[in-house]
């Protein structure tokens, strides 16, 4: 399982990024291809908080759960992945660090195909890739807006 991996530069605080993209339920907001994003057991943006998400893309927009797996507020980190066994597993992580210009994040993804669809796994690394960059320059945009 190989984790694709992209960073950004955000004018926030580092900390109050931190806890916007540990709230599961703030990912409707900046990734364009989802629909949904609730919390459905737990405190959102605290460890071991649920979601329930569904995506906008036909043939792809099952329900499926993801939960924020982890939280280091000291080493700004936070991991989440899915919890259900839908046939496409994913998860990751954001590193959050000071920067002068504000706040680095890097946002490392990895999706672990199941059954049949394990053969097409090794040519999802430039979608997963495109997507991540395009989530980044949304939350961007979103979190610098005026």
């Amino acid at each position: 399982m190989k984790e694709h991996t992209v960073a950004a530069v955000i004018a926030v605080d580092p900390d109050e990024l931190l806890a916007f993209v540990a709230d599961l339920s703030n990912d409707v907001r900046w990734r364009h291809d989802l629909a949904v994003s609730e919390l459905v057991s737990g405190v959102a943006g605290e460890p071991k908080s649920v979601y329930r998400q569904k995506g906008t893309t036909p043939g792809r927009d099952d329900p499926y759960l993801i939960a924020l797996d982890d939280l280091d507020r000291s080493a700004r980190v936070a991991a989440f992945s899915t919890v259900d066994r839908s046939p496409v597993a994913f998860g990751g992580r954001y590193r959050i660090r000071d920067t002068p210009a504000g706040a680095e994040i890097t946002f490392g993804v990895w999706v672990r195909a199941r059954g049949l669809l394990r053969f097409v796994a090794p040519f999802m690394g430039k979608a997963v890739r495109a997507n991540s960059t395009r989530y980044l320059a949304d939350l961007t945009a979103l979190l610098e807006a005026p």
